[in-house]
């Protein structure tokens, strides 16, 4: 189960919106992330990995060319998956690893520019498996691991469109 923070978390540190629950430092882990909680509740705040997990998904999940005043960001992962190009784990990986380059560029050149403690920059990403349902759902399992070597496992489930 995901540990509890403390207040001490959080002192002398700048804090984002969770806006992703369901990811945690030991060997369980969601099969959905979640907007808010389960029991839809809001107000809860990320720093550390779990702040760098979230800004690696939503960097990677924000189709690149989207946001008009930023149109260097994201990544090409949702446009080819949602492109039906992804009919098997190996196409699924290919595809990833294609992002992956992107959204380390874009992170790393953040990184440079913020004032990030070392466990909320990016170190890097394993991909830990890949599966593709039914030509319908690909479900990516990941670690990110911080500049200063903490981490999180976390799953990526996507709809797909189906192959032809």
């Amino acid at each position: 189960m995901a540990s509890t923070s403390k207040t001490t978390d959080y002192t002398n540190r700048k804090v984002d919106v969770l806006a992703l629950d369901g990811t945690f430092s030991d060997k369980l882990f969601e099969l959905d992330q979640h907007l808010y909680g389960k029991n839809n509740t809001s107000g809860k705040v990320c720093s550390g990995v779990q702040k760098l997990v979230q800004r690696w998904l939503i960097e990677f999940l924000t189709p690149k060319g989207s946001l008009l005043y930023l149109p260097d960001r994201g990544s090409s992962f949702l446009s080819l998956v949602r492109s039906g190009r992804v009919r098997t784990e190996f196409d699924a990986a290919i595809i990833f690893n294609s992002a992956k380059a992107e959204v380390e560029f874009n992170l790393l050149q953040e990184d440079l520019n913020t004032t990030y403690q070392d466990d909320e920059k990016y170190g890097s990403v394993d991909l830990l498996g890949v599966q593709v349902v039914a030509g319908s759902k690909l479900t990516i399992s990941l670690r990110i691991n911080s500049l200063a070597g903490a981490s999180r496992v976390f799953v990526v489930p996507v709809s797909v469109v189906p192959s032809r």
